[in-house]
């Protein structure tokens, strides 16, 4: 069975956000044990995605 190189890139990127996705509730942890309220926090990740979403929606 040969698979080509465009069937990885969806398993890759689907794995890609997992790791994301699950570092995100270690790096709250952290965070929160570090003095940083809940708000503080859900601000960060807000800027934080709304920035990465502007620079995917730009054109090149």
């Amino acid at each position: 069975m040969n698979l080509s190189q465009s069937t990885w890139l969806p398993h890759i990127v689907a794995i890609l956000v997992v790791v994301i996705w699950g570092s995100t509730f270690v790096f709250t942890k952290l965070l929160l044990i570090n003095g940083l309220t809940a708000a503080h926090i859900f601000t960060l990740r807000f800027i934080i995605a709304y920035l990465l979403l502007l620079a995917f929606s730009l054109p090149v």
